[in-house]
């Protein structure tokens, strides 16, 4: 069992070490949010024993919200909740031929009375489990409700510097007007699909009640595309120098 030095107030469980690639993205978030946690490895099949003196003591020992990933057969989360009245968050792990849906299903698929909070499979899992404890922790604590406070006001810059970089890409570097659209229609679509972002984080968007002004466009991208224009698009733009080659031009 690892722990931070101050007195750890999130449990991190995982079936086996090789976990660690997808459970550290918890950790990190932990970290970044400076809330103290531990981390253990058990398994519920293969230490059932371990596991469930684990969740037994871990109120005792302070612990406020516990997290659990596993892969599979994933009854890790369910065997801890089953052990225990602190709040569990299941993070499914991807492993064997079904991509981590049969662990989704393990984990979500409680009975009434052993409630397991499940997240998406993978590391945006993870990631989203540290939050999650950490808003649960943050309701009798106001020091961490500032603290996430300003972690949203983050991710809202951060998604006003992404809509500033595709909006520049727009103007400098796209033939827009020479495929016929209006370059004020594509930089408010732009705005329009980045609220679609915000509003799916549970964030306020940056300009409300904006309205789709190429509508046709949206029905030609699916809801995946949408929700990750700028993750997938952004990134690209930054490591080019189109843009950069674009400004050296005007000059």
């Amino acid at each position: 069992m690892k722990r931070k030095s101050a007195a750890p107030r999130v449990g991190i469980l995982m079936g086996s070490d090789s976990d660690w690639e997808v459970m550290s993205a918890a950790a990190a978030r932990l970290d970044a949010l400076d809330v103290p946690y531990e981390v253990t490895v058990t398994s519920a099949h293969r230490a059932p024993r371990r596991t469930a003196e684990y969740a037994r003591s871990a109120r005792e020992r302070g612990l406020g919200v516990l997290i659990a990933g596993a892969g599979v057969a994933a009854h890790l989360a369910g065997v801890v909740a089953a052990y225990t009245t602190l709040p569990v968050i299941g993070v499914p792990l991807e492993a064997g031929s079904l991509r981590g849906i049969d662990a989704l299903l393990s984990t979500v698929q409680m009975p009434a009375g052993v409630p397991v909070a499940a997240v998406a499979i993978g590391k945006h899992g993870a990631e989203n489990a540290a939050i999650l404890a950490v808003q649960i922790l943050a309701v009798s604590d106001e020091a961490l409700a500032q603290r996430l406070a300003e972690f949203k006001e983050e991710l809202r810059e951060s998604m006003r510097e992404a809509i500033a970089l595709e909006k520049d890409f727009i103007r400098d570097c796209l033939p827009v007007n020479a495929v016929g659209l209006a370059v004020d229609e594509f930089l408010t679509y732009i705005d329009y699909i980045a609220d679609r972002r915000l509003e799916g984080c549970g964030l306020t968007p940056l300009a409300a009640g904006i309205k789709n002004p190429l509508p046709w466009l949206a029905e030609m991208m699916d809801i995946k595309k949408e929700q990750n224009f700028f993750e997938g698009r952004v990134t690209e733009y930054q490591k080019s120098s189109a843009l950069q080659a674009a400004r050296d031009d005007e000059l």
